[in-house]
């Protein structure tokens, strides 16, 4: 499960200038676009040492889950059934399964084009296949969750997506939505996307393998170096093709009304006009310009596409999906389009704009949003 880095602290006055870079907008077919110069460069011996402990541990895990399967997966239809409670324990047994399955098949998957594509050097092959099976694998994802939880998909207007190159700006509400998008871009509309996540994600295997397949911004969030981490964002947004994406979630972190709280409380000591200004947002957290600012430098003729979404608010903990928070639910997105020249050029107009659409997605969230359970 993927979960994305928040962005750099609002800092776009501490932004540098770009620097000169290729055209902003890539021609021809998508696997033509030589994204080698854009990808995350480790040194292989820390790529290797910590590959060799992550994916031995995902496959021991993996294992042993589906290992004591036979002995567990009764006991706990025994308990629901107790209970009363429509196999909640038995679905989280077989979500968490699936997850850990699909990171396993998923890794020698890429491994396997890494393989066929001569470690790469086929680079076309490599871009073509490496699109392809991040889409399924995405895709199998969504299914299978689905499945488990008799899940409901409502998506409405993902195709803006291949309208040309664009800046997709998601609302993050559970570790779920981070792989959503994959599954219903990639694969549905055959746009790529590139992502910014946090580093930490580098341990998750399938993660690591996909994050030096595609151009990956891994942010280092406690870094302190706040320009640094902007100029990482933008090392990802070169020669962006009409069928790209950079993904990007500008509220740095899943929505939860504990941490709006805390978030509001915080923002009252240092900026009570900004405070007061974020507490008219009931259902997301306010927007961080910093990284978006970025990206917007970076590819200045990429749009902006907003996508809000509801049924996830019940799942943005591991309890939550214990206790049933994605059963029976009904996912609704929705995208929408901004073209580059309708947004601002001047940096506070450009910041005004992004709030103001920011609190169109909560609008929206707020009219579509799943109710608490009781």
């Amino acid at each position: 499960m993927m979960e994305p880095a928040p962005t750099p602290a609002d800092a776009a006055s501490r932004t540098p200038p770009p620097a000169p870079r290729p055209a902003a907008t890539a021609a021809g077919p998508l696997e033509d676009v030589d994204i080698r110069p854009y990808l995350r460069r480790d040194p292989w011996p820390r790529k290797l040492a910590r590959r060799a402990l992550t994916f031995s541990l995902l496959h021991l895990f993996t294992a042993l889950w589906w290992g004591v399967a036979p002995l567990v997966v009764p006991t706990l239809i025994v308990v629901d059934l107790l209970r009363r409670r429509p196999l909640l324990l038995v679905r989280f047994y077989l979500c968490i399964g699936a997850i850990v399955f699909g990171q396993v098949w998923g890794a020698w998957l890429l491994f396997a084009i890494w393989l066929a594509s001569g470690g790469g050097l086929a680079w076309r092959a490599n871009n073509r296949w490496t699109v392809w099976a991040e889409g399924y694998w995405a895709d199998w994802n969504a299914r299978v969750m689905a499945a488990i939880y008799d899940i409901t998909y409502d998506v409405e207007d993902s195709a803006v997506l291949r309208d040309g190159p664009s800046l997709l700006l998601m609302r993050h509400a559970s570790i779920n939505d981070t792989i959503l998008p994959i599954g219903l871009i990639t694969r549905v509309h055959g746009v790529r996307l590139r992502i910014v996540l946090k580093a930490e994600l580098l341990w998750a295997p399938i993660v690591d393998a996909i994050g030096h397949r595609i151009p990956v911004a891994f942010i280092r969030r406690s870094s302190g170096a706040v320009d640094r981490e902007l100029e990482v964002v933008r090392s990802i947004t070169p020669a962006l093709h009409r069928h790209e994406a950079i993904m990007i979630f500008p509220e740095g972190t899943r929505f939860t009304p504990e941490r709006r709280a805390q978030l509001l409380g915080k923002l009252m000591a240092k900026d009570p006009a900004a405070a007061a200004e974020a507490a008219t947002l009931t259902h997301v957290l306010p927007f961080r310009t910093g990284g978006v600012m970025a990206l917007m430098d970076g590819a200045p003729d990429a749009a902006l596409v907003f996508c809000a979404h509801t049924g996830y608010e019940r799942t943005a903990r591991l309890e939550d999906f214990i206790a049933g928070g994605l059963y029976r639910t009904i996912v609704k997105v929705k995208f929408w389009r901004v073209p580059a020249s309708a947004v601002p050029a001047e940096p506070a107009a450009r910041a005004a704009f992004l709030h103001a659409e920011w609190r169109k997605v909560d609008a929206w969230v707020a009219k579509h949003a799943t109710p608490p359970r009781s």
